[in-house]
C-alpha cells in the first residue's frame, strides 16, 4: 500500500486519522533497507529503484476504492478475539466489513454506508450526531482490526521477507499467521518487520493489524483557555489532545463553526 488516501475516522468536530499503508518485499541476506527508494547491500552499488517496481515486492492494496489485488476486512476489536484468531488463514468475522486500504477507520465505515460522508455539508458537526465523536464514544469504539491474506510469488524463494508499513496512526499491533511480529506508533513512522520465519512460502498467509487511536483524546470547546499545546490555535478543543504527540494533526482539527471558528 502507499501514502495516498488520508481521510478522517470521525470524531465529530475532531478528526482521528488512522492511515494504514504497507508493502511486502524480499531482501537477500545482508541487505540494509533504507526507505522507500533506497536499498543497499554490502559491497554493492546503492540502488534507488522504488521497491514497488521490483519483481519481488507485493503491494497489498485493497480491491475496494484502490483497485488492488487483495480483499481486506475490518472488524471492531472485541473481548476474546485476538491477533491469533484474526491473523489465522480463513478467519471471517460475522460483523466484518470490507476495508479500504490505504485508508482509515472512518474511510471504510463511510464506504460501507455505516456513516455519511463527513465532508458533505454539516455531516461531521458534533451537534448533528450523525457520526459518533471519539471523545464521547471512547477509544474502543474506533479501535479496529484490519486483515487480509496473501501468497508469496516464486521471486521470494530463498530470500528474507520484510513487511513494511509506511505509517499507521496512531498505534498498531501487527500479526502474521497467528504470531505477533511487532508494534509501531506514530503518524509518519515507517515500520519494518522481518517475517521470514513466520510466513509460508507456499500457500496463503494471514496478516492482521490492530489500529488504535491516539492515547490522549482531549475534549471539546474551550476557545478561551490559557494553556495550549505547542502550535495549537483557538480551534484546538480543550488543549489536552496534543499532550504526547509531536504532530497535532495526528489527533485532528476543528472545522465546525460552533466549535471554535
Amino acid at each position: 500500500m502507499d501514502t495516498s488516501t488520508l481521510m478522517s475516522s470521525d470524531l465529530g468536530s475532531f478528526r482521528y486519522f488512522s492511515p494504514l499503508k504497507t508493502g511486502l518485499w524480499t531482501a537477500a541476506a545482508g541487505v540494509i533497507l533504507c526507505g522507500a527508494l533506497c536499498t543497499a547491500a554490502a559491497g554493492e552499488e546503492l540502488s534507488r529503484e522504488p521497491f514497488y517496481r521490483k519483481a519481488d515486492a507485493l503491494m497489498l492494496r485493497s480491491r475496494e476504492v484502490h483497485g488492488g489485488g487483495y480483499e481486506w476486512q475490518m472488524v471492531r476489536q472485541t473481548p476474546g478475539v485476538t491477533g491469533v484468531d484474526v491473523s489465522r488463514v480463513g478467519f471471517r468475522a460475522d460483523a466484518g466489513l470490507k476495508a479500504v486500504v490505504p485508508g482509515t477507520v472512518l474511510n471504510s465505515l463511510v464506504y460501507n454506508g455505516v456513516y455519511p460522508e463527513p465532508y458533505y455539508g454539516l455531516n461531521n458537526a458534533r451537534e448533528k450526531k450523525l457520526i459518533p465523536d471519539i471523545t464521547e464514544a471512547g477509544s474502543a469504539f474506533y479501535t479496529y482490526w484490519f486483515r487480509t491474506e496473501f501468497e508469496l510469488t516464486p521471486a521470494f524463494a530463498g530470500k528474507r521477507v520484510i513487511l513494511r508499513f509506511d505509517g499507521i496512526n496512531y498505534r498498531a499491533q501487527i500479526w502474521v499467521n497467528g504470531r505477533e511480529v511487532g508494534v509501531m506508533a506514530g503518524m509518519f513512522n515507517r515500520g519494518f518487520f522481518d517475517v521470514t520465519d513466520v510466513v509460508k512460502y507456499e500457500g496463503a498467509n494471514g496478516l492482521a493489524v490492530l489500529v488504535k487511536p491516539v492515547d490522549v483524546l482531549g475534549g471539546f470547546l474551550n476557545k478561551f483557555k490559557e494553556v495550549r499545546a505547542v502550535g495549537e490555535n483557538k480551534n484546538g478543543g480543550d488543549g489536552q489532545f496534543g499532550k504526547n504527540v509531536t504532530m497535532l494533526m495526528s489527533i485532528g482539527w476543528d472545522f465546525t463553526f460552533s466549535d471554535g471558528i
